[in-house]
């Protein structure tokens, strides 16, 4: 029995090694799957409906500045509403000194039309709690 040199059997141990990574690349890129996956994954409709639509504020750049995040959220609040499954929008988040970024994202939703009289904002997430848990019926 011939014994192969060390080189023969690494070879052979990467040619496998590396077919797998290259099977899944070649599945993923030119099959359906990642279609297949996703909607399997993404669960139920974005289009929602209820009584309120809560809106958390995100990051900000400074004073009333808005950072992306907070920008994104707005605009799907907005477009949200604006489908007409909502009756109030409650915008809440701020940090402990400054302007809270739920201000900022109030004024931005005021400036896309959603009515003032529709939509509330509040400072920390603590203090949503603290209003939601007082109207909270037995």
């Amino acid at each position: 029995m011939e014994l192969r040199p060390w080189y023969h059997r690494a070879a052979r141990l990467s040619v496998k090694a590396l077919a797998f990574p290259g099977i899944l690349i070649v599945l993923v890129t030119f099959t359906p799957v990642v279609t297949w996956w996703g909607s399997g994954l993404k669960g139920r409709s974005l289009n929602s409906s209820g009584e309120v639509l809560i809106v958390l504020g995100g990051a900000r750049y400074g004073e009333g500045i808005m950072g992306w995040d907070s920008y994104v959220r707005s605009i799907y609040a907005v477009r949200t509403f604006r489908s007409g499954g909502f009756e109030q929008v409650v915008i809440t988040g701020g940090a402990a000194s400054g302007t809270p970024i739920s201000l900022s994202m109030s004024d931005w939703l005021r400036c896309h039309d959603v009515p003032a009289k529709k939509f509330s904002s509040r400072g920390p997430p603590s203090a949503l709690a603290r209003t939601l848990y007082a109207q909270k019926s037995y």
